[in-house]
């Protein structure tokens, strides 16, 4: 009998040692889970750029018709800053170290000046000259990354290796124009040249892109740190690269306010080119992060090697540079 029960007591007590470890599991998967579910689920960035742009295309001047045709010293189409927007949107899974995300970042410059000059020959003229110049650029990235930083930063720190799909598209236009007024008669005739020139460049690429985003923290309070934020990307795209441009010179004399006769010289210029474009991409910024916002102000470099057709007459690969300072206001979502 007590052979029974000391059976019995025995099987009670397994029971109890079985189901008060189940409830400490429970108990520290939901403390766990608790935890987790402290950060938002998804986060929205928006942001802007201010960049310095370098990598110039070459510049277009009128043919030489002589001296009173004008030469076209003064245009200058190439802005040398560039103002943007940029977005992103990141999405990491409760109780996961991998996190996917999608970003673009658009930037612009334009140009449009007029110059008025004349010569000090005895050939008096005056010169007006008319440059206008557009560019704009987008990339968008697709990325998956993983936390690798395995607790080596900190509570507040991260470093995260991305994999992914950059595209990125250059456009460039510009139109030149110049017009040359002589002083001068020649049997009671005045002559006037006119130069226009249009110009089109355009490259569209995609390819595999890799990079390393990391975080440490440098001040961390109850609910807020100040960290130190880096960022490092590369990526090869495969592009298609195009170059277009249309050019028209008239040579006039002009009698009594009418043309006697106009001589036109019109050419145009078409190519495209299968190319390879390296890039690589930095920055450094310091973020202060509260539970469910994040502000971030940091410098980015960003360089394509090879992107644009610079030539006019005969290709010319150019390499195009974005240099300069950002901000960035993320907001958390989904805690």
């Amino acid at each position: 009998m007590s052979e029974l029960i000391q059976k019995g007591d025995s099987r009670a007590a397994i029971r109890w040692k079985l189901l008060a470890s189940t409830s400490a599991l429970a108990l520290a998967v939901s403390v766990s889970s608790a935890q987790a579910e402290d950060r938002p689920l998804i986060w929205l960035e928006l942001g802007g750029q201010f960049d310095r742009v370098m990598g110039s295309p070459d510049q277009w001047t009128p043919p030489s018709l002589g001296v009173l045709a004008g030469s076209g010293v003064f245009i200058r189409k190439e802005p040398a800053t560039s103002f943007g927007v940029e977005g992103r949107i990141s999405y990491q899974p409760l109780d996961s170290d991998w996190s996917i995300s999608l970003s673009a970042r658009y930037g612009r410059n334009h140009r449009h000046r007029d110059f008025h000059t004349q010569t000090s020959t005895r050939h008096r003229v005056d010169y007006t000259e008319t440059t206008r110049h557009d560019e704009n650029h987008m990339v968008i990235d697709f990325s998956v990354g993983k936390d690798v930083g395995l607790g080596l930063l900190g509570k507040h720190g991260n470093s995260v290796i991305q994999m992914g799909v950059r595209i990125a598209q250059f456009d460039l236009s510009g139109h030149d124009f110049v017009l040359s007024q002589p002083y001068i008669s020649f049997g009671g005739n005045q002559r006037e040249y006119f130069h226009t020139a249009d110009l089109t460049r355009r490259t569209i690429g995609a390819g595999p892109s890799v990079s390393w985003n990391g975080s440490i923290a440098l001040a961390a309070g109850s609910d807020d740190v100040l960290s130190f934020d880096w960022g490092a990307k590369g990526a090869l795209l495969f592009a298609r690269q195009k170059m277009s441009g249309d050019f028209l010179t008239h040579a006039s004399v002009v009698q009594g306010g009418y043309p006697v006769y106009v001589t036109p010289i019109a050419n145009s210029v078409r190519r495209s080119r299968n190319v390879m474009i390296p890039n690589a991409q930095g920055s450094a910024a310091i973020s202060f992060s509260l539970p469910n916002a994040k502000i971030t102000v940091g410098y980015r470099a960003d360089v394509y090697w090879n992107v644009v057709d610079g030539g006019i007459a005969n290709r010319r690969s150019i390499s195009r540079s974005f240099y300069g300072p950002f901000a960035s206001l993320s907001v958390g979502l989904g805690d």
